[in-house]
């Protein structure tokens, strides 16, 4: 391939993942996400329309080798044939549950914290296909209130999310 191809950039990447991640959890939640603030660590914050708390959220991407992520991100250009690895998204996931985990212990309290993992697969994106790699995941100890990846409907282009954990009793009522 020849040149570089025009990128979004990093911040428009992580408005991107937000947004599927906020469409999906108004499906999920029948809430939205309102006032939402681009930050650093976690990368947004939010408050939920139901409960009224504020909730961080950090937002990542999982893929299944770096030329997928790039695709991802590419304003413009030819994709070229796509294949699929589910070994290699598998390990890219869990690698991401433990660097996001190890790393959100620092991070601002400003409420419950969220991570969504946007699943960037061209082949092992949907609903389905994650009763297939949950059980090979490995989320390690923490004290994230919600981790989720963020795939699509099957069959469809509509964001969903698919929880991985979820903390007893974290949507409450009332500001955070």
């Amino acid at each position: 391939m020849g040149g570089k191809n025009p990128r979004v950039t990093k911040e428009q990447a992580e408005q991107a993942i937000y947004n599927r991640f906020a469409t999906a959890y108004m499906a999920h939640y029948g809430a939205t996400l309102e006032h939402p603030v681009h930050r650093d660590k976690p990368d947004f914050s939010a408050q939920d329309s139901v409960t009224m708390q504020t909730v961080g959220i950090e937002v990542t991407g999982a893929y299944q080798d770096a030329r997928e992520a790039e695709i991802n991100y590419w304003l413009s250009g030819d994709w070229g044939i796509l294949t699929g690895s589910f070994e290699n998204l598998l390990d890219s996931i869990n690698r991401t549950l433990a660097d996001k985990v190890h790393v959100s212990t620092g991070y601002e309290p400003v409420g419950p914290l969220l991570l969504a993992i946007w699943v960037g697969s061209f082949i092992f994106n949907e609903k389905r296909d994650m009763s297939f790699l949950t059980p090979r995941l490995t989320i390690p100890p923490n004290t994230l209130s919600l981790i989720a990846l963020v795939v699509t409907e099957d069959d469809t282009a509509i964001p969903a999310l698919h929880i991985l954990q979820e903390a007893t009793g974290w949507r409450r009522s009332g500001p955070a």
